[in-house]
């Protein structure tokens, strides 16, 4: 059986999300250890809870995305493993997107508002927008890789692909060994 155009598509893009999740979090690790002070960044910082949260879902999205690297080298030489990796992947996503909402709602929402709540103009428009707009829209956006990667893992052709593995091609198969009959010595 050939690879389904699919497995290809998928296998690409696991590779170039893995890669750029790695690299995202590595340079903002960065930015946020060198960076001039930013209000925004000064605000979350000063709080125990998003320090503990940060500290928290840094290794785990540092994992996820080595995960689905991983998944996307496996989907194009067709290991069955990959596609187990890439369904947990996409469990892991949906859920951690719905968890991130509710800690950005009950989290950064109000530390922003406080902050924002005496000032008026551009700085409150920024932060509203920024966090709000930006952060759900983040989140939800963030959502529809996890969920068409989850729904083509289940796809029947995707299955087969990987339950039967890559096809060879008959040059590539040496022939069968046969036993030499003893007489024949």
């Amino acid at each position: 059986m050939n690879r389904p155009t699919s497995v290809t598509v998928f296998g690409v893009l696991n590779i170039v999300f893995g890669a750029m999740g790695l690299l995202s979090t590595l340079v903002g690790l960065l930015v946020m250890s060198t960076m001039s002070p930013n209000p925004m960044i000064q605000i979350l910082t000063g709080s125990a809870v998003y320090r503990v949260w940060m500290w928290t879902v840094t290794p785990i999205g540092i994992a996820a995305s080595a995960a689905i690297l991983a998944a996307g080298i496996g989907f194009l030489l067709l290991k069955a493993w990959a596609r187990k990796i890439a369904i947990v992947y996409s469990i892991y996503r949906i859920i951690s997107a719905v968890v991130n909402v509710m800690f950005m709602t009950l989290v950064v929402f109000p530390a922003l508002s406080e902050q924002f709540s005496g000032k008026a103009g551009p700085e409150r428009v920024g932060a509203a927008v920024g966090a709000e707009f930006g952060g759900v829209f983040g989140v939800v956006s963030g959502m529809i890789y996890p969920v068409l990667l989850l729904v083509f893992m289940f796809r029947k052709n995707v299955i087969t692909a990987f339950t039967i593995g890559p096809s060879a091609d008959s040059r590539d198969v040496p022939p069968p060994i046969q036993a030499v009959p003893s007489s024949q010595v």
